[in-house]
């Protein structure tokens, strides 16, 4: 691990500093700096759940919105615990009276652009359940993509998932 980089030259240099990895502490608590950010995992009755079956599918469930005065250029993103695949077709671009300005759906997580306002967005999409174990699912969080002083997280959370029988 690379503690402190160098660079000398006497002429221009130009430079990409890129890192991969996680975080050995996942915060136990919820960051609301401007905004803020809850996600549950459900069932289809609206039930919260932290342990669920292999091979099935459950519903999460994202709820934001800015504190005080709307916020535009904001970054939702919602990484998914190992094991989590998500349902491409359950991804919603629109929620209510709120639309994405773009959604991002990757391997291990689904990323919501858009505006927000004081009152609560209620984001909803499905992930399936492929492997058996338990899992850490890493905070949820939402940040402006233009003032890093507004940004909202979940506490890190953990999730069994029993295997199928």
């Amino acid at each position: 691990m690379a503690r402190r980089i160098i660079l000398e030259s006497d002429q221009s240099i130009f430079y990409l500093n890129s890192q991969a990895g996680f975080n050995q502490n996942l915060p136990k608590t919820a960051i609301r700096e401007g905004l803020e950010i809850s996600r549950d995992f459900v069932d289809d009755d609206g039930n919260q759940l932290d342990t669920f079956g292999q091979g099935k599918e459950i519903t999460v469930r994202l709820r934001i919105r800015a504190l005080k005065k709307p916020m535009t250029n904001v970054a939702v993103v919602d990484l998914l615990p190992g094991g989590f695949e998500v349902v491409r077709s359950s991804v919603p671009r629109t929620a209510f009276n709120w639309r994405a300005d773009y959604v991002d759906i990757r391997e291990d997580r689904v990323i919501f652009y858009g505006a927000f306002d004081t009152s609560i967005k209620e984001l909803e999409y499905k992930v399936k359940l492929t492997a058996a174990g338990n899992f850490v699912a890493p905070p949820a969080f939402a940040e402006s993509m233009y003032d890093r002083s507004i940004k909202a997280s979940t506490a890190a959370a953990r999730f069994e998932v029993t295997p199928s029988h």
